[in-house]
């Protein structure tokens, strides 16, 4: 491999292994579709057909996440999209398949859409909770350019996400720059999303002096704001002023009206 530690400094990788800690527990965990690729690991509870659907882009010859999460919870919502197949590797009706992608900008002649457009092309209500199945080789970064978490429900992300990607001698020159784009998206991401779990996949790593950094990185995320509710529950249950008859501003530390 590459040794990148000569054009890149060790603190980004440094600083983005950090951002990989998973901070989000209590909720069981449980992995869909295949031990290794193919499958990824889910928060059960997010799981529930009359609240949620689950759309799965970048879908090839294997389906085993799909139909494990069918088995696990029948008349689940399964929408799958991959504009690189004619098809399901197998017939599933209840499996829906659309060959179309996931993109940050439609663009229709590549069959490429936005996710508003793509649920638009589903049929989707853009209101429903959204469990998103990312495995779109590389182009979730196109995605995440321009993913509005405020505009969405999309409570859960399931993302494999491309680290490294060479193609010849002039990515190579610039990965640093491109690397560092990457980790401000991841960053912007995680300013909406708790990290739940993280899979390393050791088909190939860097290595950068002491770290081990994974070309490819499959995450599981939820929603902070789907806890919200129940954070508030618990700062009105628990906390009581300490001084009484002061105002007591407690979190999200708002000021009234604002």
């Amino acid at each position: 491999m590459h040794r990148l530690n000569l054009l890149l400094n060790r603190q980004i990788f440094k600083a983005t292994i950090d951002k990989l800690s998973p901070n989000i527990f209590c909720c069981e965990k449980k992995l869909f579709g295949n031990k290794g690729d193919g499958g990824y690991v889910l928060p059960v509870r997010f799981l529930d057909p009359d609240k949620y659907v689950v759309l799965s882009f970048g879908v090839n010859d294997d389906i085993s996440f799909e139909e494990a999460v069918l088995a696990s919870k029948p008349g689940m919502g399964i929408y799958c999209f991959d504009p690189t197949v004619p098809g399901l590797p197998h017939e599933n009706r209840d499996i829906r398949f659309y060959p179309i992608g996931l993109a940050g900008k439609t663009n229709r002649n590549r069959k490429l859409l936005e996710l508003k457009d793509a649920m638009k092309y589903a049929g989707l209500d853009p209101a429903v909770h959204q469990v998103l199945k990312i495995d779109i080789e590389g182009w979730e970064w196109s995605f995440l350019k321009t993913f509005d978490p405020a505009a969405y429900n999309a409570d859960v992300l399931a993302i494999e996400f491309h680290f490294n990607l060479f193609k010849d001698w002039q990515t190579f020159l610039v990965f640093p720059y491109v690397f560092r784009r990457r980790y401000k998206l991841l960053s912007q991401l995680l300013n909406h999303y708790y990290i739940f779990h993280v899979h390393a996949n050791n088909l190939s790593y860097t290595r950068v002096g002491e770290y081990m950094f994974p070309n490819l990185l499959e995450m599981t995320l939820i929603k902070k704001n789907v806890f919200e509710e129940r954070i508030l529950e618990d700062v009105k249950k628990y906390n009581t002023p300490n001084i009484p008859g002061s105002a007591d501003h407690q979190y999200p530390f708002r000021a009234h009206g604002s």
